[in-house]
């Protein structure tokens, strides 16, 4: 099962089709306990968007796998 701050891929569903992304693990260990889904939130690289107190500008995202730096967005 994946861990928290694992990368994953997922088809989120979008306005016409689905995309399949990267998306960022957030449920806890202490969740997966008891639930048998998994809490992720979405990546992105356009970085220019991530500005709410909410959003984060990855510092590793080479180490994490991802092709470009990217951005965690709570959407």
């Amino acid at each position: 099962m994946p861990q928290a701050g694992d990368v994953v891929l997922v088809d989120f569903m979008g306005a016409v089709a689905v995309k399949r992304r990267p998306a960022v693990v957030v449920s806890s260990d202490t969740y997966h306990t008891h639930r048998p889904d998994i809490i992720v939130c979405p990546l992105t690289t356009q970085l220019a968007a991530a500005t709410t107190p909410m959003d984060y500008v990855l510092q590793d995202w080479a180490a994490a796998g991802l092709r470009a730096p990217s951005a965690f967005t709570s959407i």
